[in-house]
């Protein structure tokens, strides 16, 4: 049975993503794929080549590694530069809080996590509105819950780096 549009909160039926993440590797080095992809310069651009193929609904990522340098003080530049691309291509997008990314002093397993999470949270929200007070909001608030507890907790391979641990970071 075909989806009816119409009842879907999203503006196209097939949609893009662009690669986000901004994690620590296992060898300690931040990996930023906005940057490695060009997309970030290139937003306005990319936006423009999805119209012929009737995608109107992309996946982006806030980069939290980027946007949040010191504990609660937030820089959105860049977000603010994708959501205005966004709007003038006619883009929706879905927003991830965190993808593969944490602050430099943040892992899962700091005390603080949590509350740092509710905190740039509520901070991308106040951004977005600024920008967009009307539009609908979808969020991703933690991309692959699962992968990344594995990736961190189980393999060792990114902040927390630790092994065994995937069943007790995994919270799905």
């Amino acid at each position: 049975m075909p989806v009816d549009m119409n009842d879907s909160p999203f503006s196209s039926f097939w949609m893009a993503g662009y690669e986000c993440s901004d994690q620590l590797n296992h060898y300690g080095d931040r990996v930023d794929l906005l940057k490695l992809t060009g997309h970030i310069e290139k937003v306005e651009q990319d936006y423009q080549l999805l119209a012929p193929l009737g995608i109107a609904t992309v996946r982006e990522g806030i980069q939290w590694s980027k946007v949040e340098r010191q504990p609660y003080h937030y820089d959105f530049s860049t977000v603010e530069l994708m959501v205005k691309a966004g709007k003038a291509q006619g883009i929706q997008q879905i927003w991830d809080i965190c993808h593969f990314g944490y602050p430099e002093d943040l892992s899962p397993l700091h005390p603080h996590f949590a509350r740092r999470f509710v905190g740039v949270c509520e901070a991308f929200i106040r951004c977005y509105r600024n920008l967009s007070p009307d539009g609908l909001l979808i969020v991703t608030p933690i991309n692959e819950v699962g992968f990344i507890s594995w990736l961190g907790g189980d393999h060792a391979s990114t902040t927390p780096y630790c092994r065994g641990w995937d069943g007790m970071l995994n919270m799905n």
